[in-house]
């Protein structure tokens, strides 16, 4: 026999949840004009659009990430409520 599918819908809620705080803090970090490790002989290195950019679009990915584990969990969980009516001998309703 196989596995059996199971998916953690709530699971996956809370990973959206997660990575929701991930993103809002990714997008309020402030760079300054350059950055500077103390202590380093290195000299300060200037923070460009292309690294703002970069920062901007971590944000937005994770945002992605989250509408889609949402988006799962709620078909999980659609998926389960449909498949427990047919089990109990529910009609088969195929899609228009």
């Amino acid at each position: 026999m196989s596995d059996i599918l199971q998916a953690d819908s709530d699971g996956l809620r809370a990973l959206a949840g997660t990575l929701d705080e991930c993103a809002t803090a990714v997008e309020a970090i402030t760079i300054e004009t350059a950055v500077v490790m103390p202590g380093s002989p290195i000299c300060a290195v200037p923070i460009t659009a292309a690294v703002r950019e970069a920062y901007r679009r971590t944000g937005n990915r994770l945002e992605c990430l989250v509408v889609v584990c949402r988006s799962n969990a709620t078909e999980y969980d659609s998926a389960d409520i449909e498949f427990a009516r047919r089990l109990r001998g529910g009609p088969c309703e195929l899609p228009a």
